[in-house]
């Protein structure tokens, strides 16, 4: 399961999304879900799951085995807290840039160029799944935010009230 999510603010870099949607979803073995806000008719390839709420998209989060996304840190550091590796998109934001950096100096996933080619990308994808020492140093980071994260705990206890 590949979460893919580029924030609400990058609409220049949509379009590379959706391709690269695409063509995950053409493959059998990748389940898509886009996590996107706002008004989504027409502009999601058909077939592709979205998570359209904050709910559905932690739900969703969760559930996936990576994140690819633009870099906003909420998300990646939701997706650490999460145990997922991240692919980041390198666009031209600076804090997106910082948070890229620091994803691969972590070593908790990888960052790609804006214009990679989407074929490229998914054989990235894929070798970060399958990336054994990308995964150990996930679960650490994970361990660190979850012994850390009380914010996150309190969250998990309101929505256990609410649901």
């Amino acid at each position: 399961r590949v979460f893919v999510t580029w924030g609400t603010m990058q609409t220049e870099v949509a379009h590379w999304f959706l391709a690269l949607m695409q063509r995950l979803h053409s493959r059998e073995d990748m389940k898509v879900i886009a996590g996107v806000f706002g008004n989504h008719e027409g502009y999601i390839p058909p077939g592709i799951q979205t998570a359209t709420t904050t709910q559905s998209f932690h739900e969703e989060l969760r559930a996936a085995d990576i994140l690819v996304t633009n870099g906003g840190f909420g998300t990646v550091k939701t997706a650490l807290f999460y145990g997922l590796p991240v692919v980041c998109v390198r666009t031209r934001q600076d804090d997106k840039l910082e948070v890229c950096t620091r994803i691969v100096e972590a070593r908790v996933g990888s960052a790609v160029a804006p214009n990679a080619p989407p074929h490229e990308v998914v054989d990235e994808i894929v070798s970060v799944l399958n990336d054994a020492a990308v995964h150990r140093a996930v679960g650490r980071v994970a361990d660190q935010l979850r012994q850390y994260e009380y914010s996150d705990r309190g969250c998990r206890r309101l929505e256990g009230l609410f649901s």
